[in-house]
């Protein structure tokens, strides 16, 4: 593991309910892959939903500890409890601005938000959210001007960060072999205003209507939580 970028304190729940722990951001380097596989395994036992989340290989995390982007991790009493995955996708296909059909020559300054890990007895401190500023600053020092990131239609804390975070809904459509997934997007340069003259909200399971709202020129820029699912709030 590398120098510290940021610190603070969270509650840790489970057997220890409650208890305040110290946490680490720190980039992580190959000495960390096999802690991030297991942490992403117990993720994947703990879903509801196989479609909530899309696991990443071995081969692609270390692609993206140093060539292809960044992992920082968030480590607590002396263990990896979370990560968050950065990917700079130049002119591969997978380049989210493809999706947005952002004009070609902008392509090689997009980057990705892609996995966020976190252990089960860790969340509930918005762990995705303060790692976010972190991200968008790394990103912002290498000269990049377009975020993007997916999230699964049925995964609220996924989406709701993000989206608190400055991101915005910019397209629906499936991804991952079949997933239903929201593209999100931030403009590093020219932020998208909240305050707009138009909006609607939509049941999150209302696929149809989110994607002719978005081909309107409607932009998804909040979610409320409700006692079944969720709602997206759109605008322009």
């Amino acid at each position: 593991m590398n120098s510290i970028i940021g610190s603070g304190q969270i509650r840790k729940y489970g057997k220890s309910a409650g208890k305040e722990v110290a946490y680490d951001l720190m980039f992580l380097d190959e000495s960390c892959l096999i802690e991030m596989m297991n942490l992403q395994e117990i993720i994947v036992q703990d879903l509801s939903d196989p479609e909530l989340f899309h696991s990443d290989s071995i081969h692609f995390m270390r692609d993206h500890i140093c060539k292809r982007g960044r992992i920082i991790g968030v480590v607590s009493e002396k263990r990896l409890v979370a990560y968050r995955i950065l990917a700079f996708p130049g002119n591969d296909p997978d380049n989210l601005g493809i999706d947005l059909k952002l004009p070609k020559k902008e392509l090689n300054k997009v980057a990705h938000l892609e996995s966020f890990v976190v252990h089960p007895a860790y969340r509930g401190n918005s762990l995705q959210l303060k790692t976010l500023g972190p991200a968008v600053r790394i990103i912002r020092d290498l000269n990049y001007d377009h975020l993007c990131a997916t999230v699964s239609t049925k995964n609220y804390p996924s989406l709701s960060n993000p989206l608190k975070g400055g991101l915005v809904i910019r397209e629906l459509k499936e991804k991952y072999g079949g997933k239903l997934r929201y593209i999100l997007y931030q403009n590093l340069n020219k932020p998208i205003s909240r305050n707009m003259k138009c909006t609607i909200t939509v049941k999150n399971t209302d696929i149809a209507t989110q994607k002719k709202a978005l081909k309107q020129g409607y932009c998804g820029y909040r979610a409320i939580k409700k006692e079944e699912g969720f709602e997206i709030v759109y605008g322009k």
